[in-house]
């Protein structure tokens, strides 16, 4: 489906038509959305101190008034559980010596006699079936009562890979998720250790007691009741759910079936009606929770915890407050499909320094990290609020809608607020990169803070002589080698059409040039090259296949991404390489990837207060997305300073290396300090880099789609690239 701007007013009309008739989960979801109780109150944190934590804390607790959280101490080899009662100052602390470093808590209740009752997962002392799991009962001076091994019961659906998850019912059966070689099974087991039975489940996430007692999983075949007594799945609840982080008990506190965080918001959920009831954005309370355990107090109060793996654990309590009691703001919005940690984390930090103004998200695609939901709808609805002016005041940018949002004059240009900002200018970044972000007429609709290289590569020895870089160039090279891997054995027919087509194409005039000369000889020399189900299988290597071929002379090139550590990686590899960049009529051109590209609205009346937010990623002490290469050259020059500074054997002096290469088996190449000379050619491959590649996918439907004939032998070089030109040429004329 092409999915372009053109076509909104069809998605919009298909929204309302869905609207109307009523049916579906997705709009049954929408419509039972009460939003009272967000727009009444807000949930406050209150930071609690804790001591020091050194290790990543692996679960927490919510009991009466109580927080239960737990870690192993790898230093003392022990299980140590924290438990913090709110309103006093001075946490508990018990220590439970632990039966080896790599054991841990994987759950923890309080039973009854108050005492602490928890599964616990040693990986050093593996039994037959696997990972060992125990049952064990402490008192709360951390004396023991029992122990019970529970691993033969686990072990009898296969080997035990990996324990993903345990959960407590409050009669004390058990529930532990385990990685076996069949999947995911959920193992059933009694409160003697008892095995009930194993089930089943597809991208499972959480379970929960409900108040009447049952206990109900949510995977992707949706909310799903487990009978215990019988040992297999209960009833399939009616349920509008798509993502779910993790389910919560209610308690007495809230009237509500069981809470779901999402991850983005915490919602009450009614099982009768499918009505949700946000209860608090975490964003919007300045919290990320990238890592976080939350819980629910008996008076009704939340718990939060987080932990990361380099960050200090936190630890806040939520009281509910009504909104009328607090100093005023203004609310911006933050769009997009899908929304990362990092984006999260970025929010999070900005709503915990702003008192003026706060960021809400609107995240369009709900069930992404599950691959759930419907993406097209979620497309739709996204690109509806576009067309009809509601747009966000920040907006996430799809590599698919950039070209749409900007020619169509969505999206404001930034230039004018990066001018005019007392510590940004655009001299601290590379001046080509920003302006390979501009729009035809010189404005900047989007930009982001980092950016990675796609390139084509080859060893020194055997390229270091290439003056010229054109088609022509590459195809006589091709002719000459003679080499089924020629530049990889990814290189397809239709990679090579689709890496070249954009030099047939002027965005800027709408136009298309595919029905020319250059363009037939490039089909035609796509139909010679082999496609992966054509490569000769004989000589493959595991490791790296490409460095492997490419040092037996059996191929001249390598399509790679580049971030530094590829860099150092193929150069190492290889012992040299040099950048070509991909080939085009006017030369090797290196193509520039970004992600998490942010642009203003130009229908934002906050658009000062989005810049606000936009800019703070543009700091010098901004953090990036992934490795990549900062746009910023200070942090550009740091990265390459620290990649040039040797890692040294404390005990001889000696430099060790980095990490290393896997080639084939036998042999592996370390990977040693950056030179100087091999950061000044990175430096010349990232300042001559030009063109973004965008992911545009109803060009490469139609390529695609007219591929296929041509290769199958049906169809001409020349009336494929006939017909291309006329339906590339409809679509960009479609665009304007």
């Amino acid at each position: 489906m092409k999915k372009c701007l053109v076509f909104l007013a069809i998605a919009i009309l298909l929204i309302l038509s869905l609207g109307a008739c009523g049916g579906g989960g997705e709009e049954l979801r929408e419509g039972n959305v009460n939003e009272e109780f967000i727009e009444t109150y807000i949930h406050l944190p209150t930071a609690i101190a804790l001591p020091n934590v050194p290790e990543r804390i692996s679960g927490s607790l919510a009991h009466e008034d109580q927080i239960f959280y737990w870690y192993t101490d790898q230093n003392s080899v022990e299980l140590v559980i924290v438990i913090v009662t709110v309103g006093e100052d001075d946490p508990r602390v018990i220590r439970i010596p632990a039966l080896g470093a790599d054991t841990w808590i994987a759950e923890l209740c309080i039973r009854d006699a108050g005492h602490l009752t928890m599964l616990v997962v040693n990986q050093e002392q593996e039994t037959d079936g696997g990972l060992r799991v125990l049952y064990a009962e402490y008192d709360m001076d951390g004396r023991e009562i029992i122990t019970q091994d529970l691993s033969d019961a686990l072990s009898q659906g296969g080997r035990l890979f990996m324990l993903t998850y345990a959960f407590f019912s409050d009669d004390g059966n058990m529930v532990l998720v385990a990685r076996t070689e069949r999947g995911d099974i959920l193992n059933l087991l009694a409160t003697d250790g008892r095995a009930l039975g194993q089930l089943e489940a597809e991208a499972f996430q959480s379970i929960t007691q409900l108040q009447d007692g049952r206990v109900v999983a949510f995977d992707r075949h949706g909310l799903r009741v487990i009978d215990f007594a019988a040992g297999i799945w209960g009833e399939t609840l009616p349920s509008t759910l798509s993502y779910v982080r993790n389910l919560l008990p209610t308690g007495a506190a809230y009237p509500f079936d069981f809470l779901v965080d999402d991850g983005l918001q915490l919602f009450g959920y009614d099982l009768d009606t499918g009505e949700q009831t946000p209860l608090l954005r975490w964003v919007e309370v300045g919290i990320s929770t990238g890592w976080a355990f939350a819980g629910v107090l008996d008076d009704g109060r939340i718990s939060v915890l987080i932990s990361g793996w380099d960050d200090p654990a936190e630890l806040f309590v939520l009281q509910r407050t009504p909104r009328a009691e607090l100093a005023e703001y203004t609310l911006i919005t933050l769009g997009g499909l899908a929304f990362n940690e990092w984006v999260l984390n970025e929010v999070v930090a900005f709503n915990r320094e702003s008192r003026d103004y706060q960021i809400q998200l609107v995240e369009y695609w709900e069930g992404w990290r599950t691959g759930t939901g419907d993406w097209e709808a979620a497309f739709f609805r996204f690109a509806a609020d576009l067309m009809t002016g509601d747009a966000p005041d920040i907006i996430l940018v799809p590599h698919d809608l950039h070209d749409d949002l900007v020619s169509q004059g969505f999206l404001a240009d930034l230039y004018p607020f990066l001018d005019a900002d007392l510590e940004l200018e655009r001299s601290d970044f590379f001046l080509n990169i920003l302006q390979a972000f501009e729009a035809p007429d010189g404005s900047l609709p989007t930009i982001a803070n980092a950016f990675s290289l796609r390139t084509m590569i080859g060893t020194a020895d055997s390229m270091g002589h290439i003056e010229s870089w054109t088609l022509t160039d590459f195809l006589r090279l091709r002719e000459e080698a003679n080499l089924p891997y020629f530049d990889g054995e990814f290189s397809t027919g239709e990679r090579l059409v689709l890496l070249g087509l954009e030099n047939f194409i002027c965005r800027e005039e709408s136009r298309a040039n595919i029905d020319s000369a250059p363009f037939i000889e490039l089909l035609e020399a796509a139909a010679q090259l082999l496609r992966p189900s054509e490569l000769p299988t004989e000589g493959q290597v595991f490791g790296s296949p490409d460095h492997a071929r490419m040092r037996r002379g059996e191929q001249l090139l390598y399509n790679t991404f580049l971030v530094p550590s590829e860099y150092q990686r193929n150069t190492a590899a290889l012992g040299g390489i040099v950048a070509l960049g991909f080939p085009t009529s006017a030369g090797g051109v290196h193509h520039i990837q970004t992600q998490e590209n942010l642009a203003i609205s130009t229908a934002s009346t906050n658009q000062e207060a989005a810049w606000r937010f936009v800019r703070r990623l543009l700091l010098s002490d901004a953090p990036l997305f992934g490795e990549a290469f900062p746009l910023r050259i200070d942090r550009y020059e740091a990265l390459i300073a620290e990649a040039m500074t040797p890692q040294l054997n404390h005990e001889t002096g000696e430099e060790r290396p980095r990490f290393y290469v896997y080639i084939y088996e036998g042999l592996s190449v370390p990977v040693f300090a950056m030179t100087e000379a091999e950061a000044g050619d990175l430096r010349a491959i990232v300042e001559s880099a030009s063109l973004i590649s965008r992911f545009d996918e109803a060009l490469w439907n139609i390529v695609e789609e007219e591929l296929q004939p041509f290769f199958a032998g049906d169809r001409t070089a020349v009336d494929t690239a006939r017909i291309m030109q006329n339906r590339i040429q409809t679509l960009l004329s479609e665009r304007r």
